[in-house]
């Protein structure tokens, strides 16, 4: 009985030294993104100024993952490993409105709370969709809301926009996102155009 429990004994220590020497896996770093944004240059037909108020997007969408669509009916998200925006995604996409739309205007003046105070508009960005398929296509779906500065509603819409993803790699969901975010702001940036 002795030896069988020191055969054991001597067993075990040997699986436990190989497993010990066994070389670590290699883990395969993180990767973070942003968005490449542009819109065409664009007249608003005044110098007033319009802020945004804030971006709201919940669930897995809001953190700091890439995000798959899995499922449409009934919608279902999976955040992708190891592929991160380089900030939280609402913080990522109020610096894509505010930068696109500064950078295109050619009259009117764009900010956020912190950059333009009694702003004459502002805006609330709500996201319902800001992911995208492997080998399928990127959507944005957005509703946006602008008030005037007596808080009056002077456009509120609905936006979607999709894109093409040419692969199944994080880079390629990447970049079809920053196209259909681009659509969008374009979109939206015509309709305010109409309005302030």
């Amino acid at each position: 009985m002795k030896s069988i429990k020191f055969v054991s004994l001597v067993l075990v220590s040997g699986v436990l030294a190989l497993s010990a020497c066994a070389a670590k896996p290699t883990r395969i770093a993180d990767t973070h993104y942003g968005l490449d944004i542009t819109i065409a240059e664009t007249s608003f037909g005044t110098s007033e100024t319009v802020s945004l108020r804030r971006v709201d997007i919940r669930g897995v969408q809001s953190g700091r993952s890439l995000v798959h669509i899995v499922s449409d009916n009934p919608p279902q998200y999976q955040e992708a490993r190891g592929s991160f925006w380089h900030v939280a995604t609402p913080t990522l996409l109020s610096r894509a409105f505010d930068d696109a739309l500064k950078q295109a205007s050619t009259d009117a003046r764009f900010g956020t709370n912190e950059t333009v105070q009694d702003a004459d508009y502002s805006y609330i960005v709500d996201v319902e969709t800001f992911a995208f398929e492997p080998n399928g296509e990127a959507r944005v779906a957005t509703t946006i809301v602008v008030t005037d500065s007596k808080r009056n509603i002077v456009l509120s819409k609905q936006y979607g926009a999709t894109a093409i993803v040419t692969g199944n790699s994080a880079t390629a969901g990447v970049t079809a996102l920053s196209d259909a975010l681009s659509q969008t702001i374009t979109l939206f940036a015509a309709d305010l155009a109409g309005v302030i």
